[in-house]
């Protein structure tokens, strides 16, 4: 079993988390509100020295879960904007646990963890909004009840961090342990 304390707790996956969940745990999410607890859980759990590294992997994907299930939510309802902010969220604590695993000598489940984190990342790169006016109205009083989509550059508002999540999570897959290559075949001399 090993202990937090014994890799010294200098995860720089923290880096990638708002200043505001790295202050304190007294955290608490509005956007997606289920994920309060688990984030201040996590938080508490890993300031604790005799946590265990599969105590800290656990309770950080119940942060994951947590922003998933707020993402099916936003995605029900049609709301972009906080779909994006729970999968970007979601996406950096894959992170984490891909950084945990690897600590622990876990590569395959930190491959596995990094590789969410990109493709929850990339979605969020590669997203653009609709070009046109959407309307309200079903066409029958255009312009009444328009709207036209806030995003100036044509990109998601996450687009940047989307990118710095991605590319961090692009760095770890590849300082993981490689397969080994087959053994040279012998020259026959």
């Amino acid at each position: 079993m090993k202990r937090l304390a014994a890799f010294g707790f200098g995860l720089a996956a923290l880096a990638l988390a708002p200043s505001a969940v790295r202050a304190e745990s007294t955290f608490s999410d509005t956007t997606c509100v289920q994920a309060t607890a688990p984030v201040r859980a996590y938080f508490d759990k890993t300031k604790d020295p005799s946590t265990t590294l599969e105590d800290a992997v656990a309770y950080a994907q119940k942060v994951v879960d947590a922003y998933d299930q707020c993402a099916a939510e936003k995605r029900e309802r049609g709301e972009i904007e906080t779909l994006q902010y729970a999968h970007l969220s979601a996406a950096r604590y894959d992170y984490v646990i891909g950084g945990w695993q690897h600590l622990g000598g876990n590569d395959g489940l930190a491959r596995t963890a990094l590789q969410a984190a990109v493709k929850l990342a990339q979605d969020i790169i590669d997203w653009h909004p609709d070009s046109q006016l959407w309307y309200a109205s079903n066409d029958v009083n255009i312009g009444s009840g328009s709207w036209h989509n806030s995003y100036a550059n044509g990109v998601s508002k996450y687009h940047q961090e989307a990118i710095e999540v991605r590319d961090a999570a692009l760095k770890s897959i590849g300082l993981l342990d490689k397969p080994a290559a087959p053994a040279p075949a012998p020259t026959g001399k």
